[in-house]
């Protein structure tokens, strides 16, 4: 239990100007962050008090609050190209779901494929909890929070090339040809079976177990106490702009033109898995007595995906 202290957000924002105002460069060195602690603030003399053991009312943090601060604004750097990935899982599941309608159904209904989602999500994740992330730690490899995101991303590009592939196919072989969603010429489908949209389907939690669930992890287990809700607040407005994005950009989601959602978004997600691992690899450091926490954290964090799916 932690009394109250006031907003932790207002005082972020307080520390944070600070700080930048001190800098005048738009990268603030750690100098720049001793800075702005109190008792800093205090002895520089520019305040009139007291004491320096007495701060003014408008200084409500304290010295541990401004390294909090310092770690939680590099979990946030991590979030900020999230919203790539959260574009290919779910932003396009509409559009995966017209296409299933596109192809031969056999009477199957198209919006039922969609489903394998969380089905895939609940068997992969048991194998990677206890079977991948173990299996690498008994060899030596340290399969980092970061390096997981940054597979994650990469998986995003593998099932967006597979999606945009499938709808190349089903221009190519439909009756109307690049006019597939609406044919009305013969059966009006592709003989593609619309079974081949499960890959897709499937490959979404496969990535987003990696990307999600370790991005909780960073929130949970990194940041301090009193900034894990705004660390939480932070990830899931990155989904909230990955669903603008995609309103905005849902015009274009029509024929002739239903490949390149695909493309653009496994792209993108193929430079995140390089920017991701090449920007923030530096932004944890295990040793071996932290893979015991490790496990247990990642089984206590899966379950939010679980709940998820």
């Amino acid at each position: 239990m932690y009394p109250p202290g006031g907003s932790s957000v207002a005082d972020g924002a307080k520390v944070v100007r600070l700080v930048y105002k001190g800098a005048k460069k738009l990268k603030a060195t750690d100098q720049d962050w001793e800075a702005v602690k109190p008792t800093n603030l205090i002895e520089s003399g520019k305040y009139d008090v007291v004491a320096a053991s007495h701060k003014p009312r408008w200084i409500s943090w304290d010295d541990t609050f401004v390294d909090e601060l310092k770690t939680t604004l590099k979990a946030f750097s991590v979030f900020a190209i999230m919203p790539i990935w959260y574009m290919a899982d779910g932003g396009t599941t509409t559009v995966l779901t017209n296409m299933a309608g596109s192809m031969t159904t056999n009477g199957l209904p198209n919006d039922l494929l969609s489903n394998f989602n969380p089905i895939s999500t609940v068997v992969a994740i048991p194998i990677y909890n206890w079977v991948l992330y173990p299996g690498l730690r008994r060899r030596g490899i340290n399969f980092s929070l970061i390096q997981r995101i940054s597979c994650g991303y990469f998986i995003g590009a593998i099932l967006n090339a597979t999606a945009a592939i499938i709808q190349w196919q089903i221009y190519k072989t439909s009756p109307c040809g690049y006019q597939a969603s609406d044919c009305t010429i013969g059966t009006g489908v592709s003989p593609l079976t619309a079974w081949l949209t499960i890959i897709p389907f499937w490959l979404q939690p496969l990535g987003g177990i990696m990307v999600s669930v370790s991005s909780y992890e960073i929130a949970y287990t990194m940041t301090p106490p009193r900034m894990k809700g705004s660390v939480i607040a932070i990830v899931f407005f990155s989904y909230a702009i990955s669903q603008a994005i995609v309103e905005i950009a849902s015009p274009a989601f029509k024929d002739p033109y239903l490949i390149w959602p695909f493309v653009a978004i496994g792209i993108a997600n193929l430079f995140a898995s390089f920017f991701n691992w090449y920007l923030f690899r530096g932004i944890e450091h295990r040793d071996n007595t932290d893979l015991h926490r490790m496990d247990l954290a990642d089984d206590e964090v899966s379950k939010l995906e679980i709940s998820k799916a």
